[in-house]
């Protein structure tokens, strides 16, 4: 079961801003604790492998079970949703524009580390050289992985700022 919350779009939106603005520097895609905005679920990738109306009406229970923080939104509406966009909302889309920045993939074991392998596989394919992929053997909220979590980040925006000396 996937855990739908409002942060969840926000991946969208930082692959593309990223891909677009030469600007920002780099990206952090990660699928980490609830309270952290770029979550690596890839809800287009997941859609677009619903072969049944049986897969549908799993997909839909699935959002039924964790739908909590989108108010106003029914599970029905939001598997409609994420199915009329699947293209867009597929993060592996995005990995020509992410080619050009460095990006921080972190997973754990909650199902999702799959297609975050496969957008640094692509974004590799694409001419990325700065992709750093970390992967903890933990849940989903990263219970027992927080500090490390933490160190992950700062370790790898320390490696970015010394190569910029």
């Amino acid at each position: 079961m996937r855990n739908v919350s409002a942060t969840a779009a926000l991946i969208f939106l930082v692959a593309a801003i990223a891909g677009r603005a030469q600007s920002i520097p780099s990206a952090v895609i990660s699928d980490p604790p609830p309270d952290t905005a770029f979550p690596a679920w890839n809800v287009g990738g997941e859609v677009a492998a619903l072969k049944s109306a049986s897969d549908r009406a799993q997909e839909v229970k699935s959002f039924a079970e964790s739908i909590e923080s989108l108010t106003g939104c029914t599970p029905e509406a939001l598997t409609a949703e994420a199915i009329a966009h699947q293209t867009e909302w597929n993060f592996i889309a995005y990995a020509d524009a992410l080619a050009s920045h460095p990006l921080l993939l972190i997973t754990s074991d909650d199902g999702n580390a799959p297609d975050s392998r496969a957008l640094a596989t692509a974004a590799r394919k694409a001419g990325d050289k700065g992709i750093t992929e970390v992967h903890f053997p933990t849940d989903h909220p990263y219970s027992d992985h927080r500090i490390a979590l933490q160190a992950a980040l700062v370790r790898w925006l320390e490696a970015l700022d010394a190569a910029k000396l």
